[in-house]
């Protein structure tokens, strides 16, 4: 495929995304009042038509692998970092996960809204020790309502064959919440 055609084909998405993300934002931003279940699906169907696109204009598919390896009941999904492909797939794939994420995030109009009440796990990363005891409070609050966590070992995303140092967190779940650790 030539440079011009990725470069179109990317364009195509970027400009769709945006499009759908700007209506349904503003369609949706009322489900912010409602239930976190609502909130939850409202995010679902948007995830599910920006992945539409992204095949479509793309050509990204994805097959899924060893779901009938997971243990029963909440797990903690420790995954590389990549894209932000997997934590919008990982939203469709799994039911009611709870995702680690930057608490800057939550700064973003509607959507970072959303993300909140949806229940994700919010970490003040520069905050050391406070950021991890709120990673745990938060996590046992997602796990006694029997939701999975996602967690991104590495704290960030990591080009495709790079590495970083993997942060606490993770461990500090897992010794916490007595729950099987999954790396994706």
């Amino acid at each position: 495929m030539t440079g011009l055609v990725l470069w179109l084909r990317s364009l195509a998405f970027n400009v769709g995304w945006y499009a759908v993300s700007a209506i349904l934002a503003i369609v949706g931003a009322p489900i912010l009042l409602m239930p976190r279940r609502a909130v939850v699906a409202w995010a679902r169907l948007w995830i599910t038509v920006v992945l539409w696109w992204l095949r479509v204009t793309c050509g990204l598919s994805h097959r899924l692998r060893g779901l009938e390896n997971l243990p029963a009941g909440p797990v903690i999904l420790a995954c590389k970092h990549q894209s932000s492909w997997e934590t919008l797939a990982f939203t469709l794939l799994f039911d009611d996960i709870a995702i680690v994420l930057k608490r800057e995030l939550l700064f973003i109009p509607i959507v970072g809204w959303a993300m909140a009440r949806a229940g994700n796990i919010a970490v003040a990363r520069g905050d050391g020790a406070a950021a991890l005891r709120g990673l745990v409070r938060q996590a046992k609050a997602a796990i006694a309502e029997r939701r999975s966590i996602v967690i991104f070992p590495e704290g960030t995303r990591v080009a495709p064959g790079d590495q970083r140092p993997y942060q606490v967190g993770t461990a500090a779940l897992y010794r916490q919440l007595g729950v099987p650790v999954v790396p994706t």
